[in-house]
């Protein structure tokens, strides 16, 4: 029979360490392979949770408007084009049925302001919020919710 030699303690420690090791592996392994599938799971769903809703987030409902030939009070002739967002099917209604008056509006903000006042994108932003006020006043005069945003989507220029 074949007798063991005595295994000296450093040896036993390095085995030790080696299994120690190999253990910290497979558990890093296994937190990898389940703990970060989890975690991306949870953080979708906190940043979700964080968000607005879904039943509470409304789409805008856009009426456009005809095109609209102005002057302005600088004498440049205008052309412009405006989608206004209206969610509620009442105002939507009122802007359909009166569009005459809906341009009449729109002319007359263009007209009250100068060419040099409608550059650039703070002069885009001001017409936009005075025709979207113009608007809400006369909707309100119909006792009909306003409209949340009226954007230019054309505006030509033509100079004399």
């Amino acid at each position: 029979m074949a007798r063991r030699a005595p295994v000296s303690s450093s040896l036993l420690s390095a085995e030790d360490d080696g299994d120690r090791l190999l253990s910290a592996y497979v558990l890093a392994f296994v937190i990898a392979l389940i703990g970060v599938p989890a975690a991306v799971a949870l953080g979708i769903s906190w940043v979700d949770a964080a968000g607005p809703v879904r039943g509470e987030r409304v789409a805008p409902s856009w009426v456009q408007s005809e095109s609209v030939r102005a002057t302005t009070r600088d004498g440049t002739s205008v052309q412009t084009r405006v989608a206004i967002d209206a969610r509620n099917a009442d105002t939507r209604s009122a802007l359909e049925q009166e569009r005459q008056q809906v341009s009449l509006m729109l002319q007359n903000s263009v007209a009250s302001h100068s060419y040099q006042s409608m550059m650039g994108a703070s002069g885009i932003r001001r017409l936009s919020g005075d025709m979207r006020d113009r608007l809400n006043e006369f909707l309100e005069s119909r006792q009909v919710e306003p409209v949340r945003d009226v954007v230019v989507q054309d505006l030509l220029v033509k100079r004399l």
